[in-house]
């Protein structure tokens, strides 16, 4: 006795409700939409240079969606730097991308670091600084104090519960 075969396409409502389902909940978890409705709310005060330090598993949309918001200003960044955990194209040609290493810091972290403090010290006192700030920046942007060696940062990172 032979088992009836399914139709080929019997399935497709089904894809087409999962399709759906991954689109909208991609889309809900987005971090660009709600960084941009955030900074369209902040009061513009002309003349200002605006920095950008973009920091996170989601800081390459998240400094996307600054730039955007500076350029509907008619503006666009004095500076800045994200740090991401790959490299990927630069949002805008003054922010720099820096890769850090996540779950647990490395070279590349300290790099971050060293990126996020030279970045800083650009800015003057008057200047505006839009830091965005998303999970795995702890890891991905990690120096150690003095007396702790980089080796010993990682070990205890390790330590942590997951």
């Amino acid at each position: 006795m032979s088992l009836p075969t399914a139709h080929p396409h019997a399935n497709a409502p089904v894809r087409e409700l999962l399709t759906e389902l991954y689109r909208v909940a991609t889309a809900a978890v987005d971090p660009a939409p709600a960084v941009a409705s955030r900074l369209a709310r902040l009061e513009r005060e002309p003349g200002r240079h605006r920095w950008i330090l973009a920091l996170g598993k989601a800081a390459i949309p998240m400094a996307r969606a600054a730039v955007e918001a500076l350029a509907g200003w008619g503006d666009s960044p004095a500076g800045g730097v994200v740090v991401a955990p790959e490299l990927q194209r630069a949002p805008h040609p003054r922010l720099p991308v820096v890769a850090g290493d996540h779950p647990e810091p490395g070279p590349g972290s300290l790099a971050a670091a060293e990126a996020l403090s030279r970045a800083a010290a650009a800015v003057a006192p008057e200047d505006e600084v839009w830091v965005l700030l998303s999970g795995g920046a702890s890891s991905l942007l990690a120096a150690p104090v003095e007396g702790v060696s980089p080796q010993e940062l990682t070990a205890l990172y390790r330590l942590l519960p997951p």
